[in-house]
């Protein structure tokens, strides 16, 4: 395993600040260093083996502009744009000069973020010097004058010569190497029980069946405690007297509680799929009714149950790893098992962060009265509609209030 790379104070405060995403930079040694920071099952794929590769963009329709693409499913891979890595190159005009060097270098350091912003691996991959093949399409973009049509989104899909010029990676499995240990990542994150130990967080011990769901729900718990805060507003694994479980997750604003059910599903048979989805289900509808009916049932820790007797909107979510796809027929067997408004909301881990962080930025101090509003609205949309599931991958902000 290589060395752990420390990065500048400048560039951990910008990897803490995304949702998810990547960062290029040059270490102290002028060296190409690609910070990824994604959703567990994301970052288990890419330490896994999964393949990348970077689209950088002709400056005709997106100056010093990169494009990250992540095959952790093949007929729809992962996809992020980021822009302005560096200083802009003096000779190659609307390109950074990180570009030019990482088009030419043959090695990259490669650093692993989790959400809570631990550098959980490091690795060092290669890649051709592309220097040769980059010149000529350069020159081709310069010279050709037909007209290209500008994306706002960074959606670029299909690809073609004239929108990038690609960087392949090697990535290998490093699956079986040895990770990291951390002592203190959860100190803020302490509630009633954590299972941090004094053995630490080693982001190897969660990826055996299992146990793979933690490293997601870690994920989740360190997102939304930046969001609302911890044993007032949002609460992780509120119980019951008979020791189970009420829900993953709960979120209580004014008279609105959100239900959030996390689910890891490593497998991609229909019949794996449709028992994880119907347990979450069964959870989220099971929770509703007994904090309507029957709140006697739950320990009122941190005065939960207090707060939950004012609520009486009920918003459920199931959350499930990007990693997994829950297009192409395969919700019908869930679609058949109940009513459409026994049905969730479901959405991935990484579009969920995406949906909240940008409620936030938009509607500033009023945005988690705007989270509950945002949500009403898409799940109102989708009772009215002809849609049998809520299946969350795009989404459209309510206008501002």
């Amino acid at each position: 395993m290589p060395e752990l790379y420390f990065p500048q104070t400048k560039t951990i405060e910008l990897i803490s600040s995304l949702v998810q995403g990547f960062w290029i930079e040059f270490d102290e040694d002028n060296e190409i260093v690609l910070h990824f920071k994604f959703e567990a099952s994301i970052l288990t794929k890419l330490i896994n083996g999964c393949n990348f590769e970077l689209i950088i963009r002709n400056p005709k329709l997106a100056p010093r502009s990169i494009t990250l693409y992540i095959f952790d499913n093949i007929k729809d891979p992962l996809w992020i744009t980021g822009n302005n890595f560096g200083t802009e190159d003096i000779q190659y005009l609307g390109f950074d000069d990180i570009t030019l060097q990482l088009i030419k270098t043959e090695k990259i350091r490669v650093v692993y973020y989790n959400h809570l912003n631990l550098p959980v691996f490091t690795t060092i991959l290669e890649k051709e010097n592309l220097i040769k093949e980059f010149e000529p399409w350069i020159l081709d973009i310069y010279n050709n004058n037909e007209p290209l049509t500008l994306v706002n989104d960074g959606y670029y899909v299909p690809e073609n010569v004239l929108k990038g010029f690609k960087i392949k990676v090697q990535n290998i499995d490093n699956s079986k190497e040895p990770k990291m240990n951390f002592y203190t990542p959860l100190e803020s994150l302490k509630w009633e029980e954590e299972i941090l130990d004094v053995n630490g967080y080693n982001f190897n011990d969660f990826l055996d069946d299992g146990k793979h769901g933690f490293n997601q729900e870690i994920s989740i718990k360190s997102f939304l405690s930046n969001i609302f805060e911890a044993n007032e507003e949002f609460f992780c694994s509120p119980t019951k007297y008979d020791e189970n479980e009420l829900i993953d997750f709960l979120i209580c604003h004014q008279n609105a509680a959100i239900l959030i059910e996390s689910k890891y599903i490593l497998s991609d048979k229909k019949t794996k799929l449709n028992k994880a989805l119907t347990k979450a289900v069964n959870q989220l509808n099971h929770a509703e009714k007994i904090i309507s009916t029957n709140l006697d049932l739950v320990i009122n820790n941190h005065n939960v149950v207090e707060k939950l007797k004012n609520c009486d909107i009920f918003i459920r979510i199931c959350l499930y790893n990007d990693s997994q796809s829950l297009f192409g027929g395969k919700t019908n067997n869930i679609i058949k098992s109940f009513s459409k408004n026994e049905l969730p909301i479901f959405i991935s881990v990484t579009v969920f962060f995406q949906l909240i962080g940008d409620i936030k930025i938009t509607y500033g101090k009023d945005f988690k009265f705007n989270i509950v509003q945002n949500l009403i609205y898409l799940y109102q949309d989708y009772l009215e509609n002809e849609e049998k599931i809520l299946l969350i991958r795009e989404f459209k902000l309510n206008p501002k209030k």
